[in-house]
């Protein structure tokens, strides 16, 4: 395998600023500087038009591969009891 491309795998946390960030760092390692082949695994949450835009946008550079993994099923560690807590914005000042 002499004179062959180092090759980078990169994994995106869910959410769009991970995704794109992480698209940017795969374009770097790819066009920028270091003549890498990459591999862009992900899961994508399917949330909001944005992030599937971004997803999509990406996908025709063909800069990488990227590969797409299915969310995790969690439905048999929750119930309807369940309370999800997520961190709330306020303008308060």
């Amino acid at each position: 395998m002499m004179g062959s491309k180092p090759h980078a795998v990169l994994f995106s946390s869910p959410g769009l600023g991970h995704l794109i960030t992480v698209f940017e760092l795969g374009k770097h390692l790819v066009i920028t500087h270091h003549n890498f082949q990459a591999t862009i695994m992900l899961i994508a949450s399917n949330t909001s038009p944005a992030e599937s835009q971004v997803i999509q946008s990406a996908m025709s550079l063909n800069l990488y591969d990227i590969v797409q993994l299915p969310p995790r099923d969690i439905s048999n560690l929750i119930d309807a009891e369940t309370v999800v807590v997520s961190p709330t914005c306020t303008n308060d000042a």
